[in-house]
């Protein structure tokens, strides 16, 4: 409208803030996601790694 040149300018500036705002807790969403999914076989992959050489080392320790 003429009473308010500047107000279409505005409508659209709110609406990509509100699309950039969903954007953003998407993504963030996806990556706390990602994340929660790959820490357990990080973890796994880390203890059977660490792990696996211990009843050996503790066997040269006790045997003659």
């Amino acid at each position: 409208t003429q009473s308010d040149p500047l107000g279409h300018l505005y409508k659209e500036l709110r609406t990509l803030h509100t699309k950039v705002d969903q954007l953003e807790s998407s993504i963030s969403k996806k990556v706390t996601d990602d994340i929660q999914s790959s820490v357990p076989l990080i973890v796994a992959d880390t203890l059977k790694e660490n792990l696996s050489g211990l009843p050996t080392e503790a066997l040269k320790n006790t045997l003659p």
